[in-house]
């Protein structure tokens, strides 16, 4: 795709208009992908040498925190609830719905003690300093092709094995501070059953600032608040693997849907 000049408006016209048509995994921000690093078969997701262990230590330790203390107490006002249900995890998938390009320095936030990695689109792998910083914080960028999903899944193994968890937005995209939980697809769940390990379901909501700021592209960002639910466990019943991811997608959007009710007052439904 080209790149769009768009408000932040304007993106919230697109993603109403498709929640209308109930297509609720796609893209509605601009994507440039002249500013990309193709993810092909021969990505590598962790450093390679010595040299490049330490050069991403110290961006992430001396750029990426600042930056994420800076982005969480100041701009998003970040709030956490729920951290006891973590206790005694020592890796697993984290599920979140996305709603602004910050939220995951949010959710590392909310998962400290805890490292996080971070499934992204493969449009986000971005050149440059800002993408070098996005990979130093732990971005894991998805595949342009199904040649390229063992190295993906050598990187999901590989976190796990540093008992790491490993963040999905299975929603799919980004709706700039939508409030409702969307649908989910089954990539988290099926990493989650592979690796056996617990998905720990989050859900982002939203409450007023207490002073209000204005983003450079037009609207004002709200205080953010990370709800994490109980942990769920993959099933041990004998049943066939569709029938067990399936199930475990769909508890998880239970909690979230659930989470989603009690802080609104509203039952979910879409327009």
């Amino acid at each position: 795709m080209s790149k769009e000049n768009l408000t932040r408006e304007e993106v919230r016209e697109r993603y109403l208009a498709l929640e209308k048509e109930g297509k609720f995994d796609q893209h509605v921000d601009p994507i440039d992908m002249s500013i990309v690093i193709p993810v092909t078969k021969d990505y590598h997701y962790y450093p390679q040498s010595i040299g490049e262990s330490l050069s991403k230590w110290l961006r992430y330790n001396f750029v990426v925190k600042p930056y994420s203390f800076y982005v969480n107490h100041h701009y998003l006002e970040t709030k956490v609830v729920g951290r006891e249900n973590l206790k005694g995890i020592k890796k697993a998938i984290v599920t979140s719905n996305h709603v602004q390009m910050f939220d995951c320095l949010a959710l590392k936030k909310a998962m400290h003690g805890h490292y996080l990695n971070i499934v992204a689109a493969s449009f986000n792998n971005f050149k440059g300093s800002l993408g070098d910083g996005m990979r130093s914080a732990g971005m894991l960028p998805l595949p342009e092709s199904l040649e390229g999903m063992p190295s993906f899944e050598k990187a999901i193994k590989k976190s796990f094995d540093k008992n790491h968890y490993v963040l999905f937005f299975p929603e799919q995209s980004e709706w700039w501070y939508y409030e409702k939980v969307r649908p989910f697809k089954d990539g988290a769940f099926h990493f989650a059953l592979k690796n056996d390990v617990p998905v720990v379901p989050c859900f982002i909501s939203f409450e007023e600032r207490k002073k209000k700021i204005k983003d450079p592209i037009g609207m004002y960002p709200k205080r953010m608040i990370i709800h994490i639910l109980k942990p769920i466990y993959p099933s041990k019943e004998e049943i066939p693997y569709l029938e067990k991811r399936s199930k475990l997608a769909e508890a998880a959007f239970n909690e979230t849907k659930e989470c989603y009710e009690s802080v609104y007052h509203k039952p979910l439904s879409y327009k």
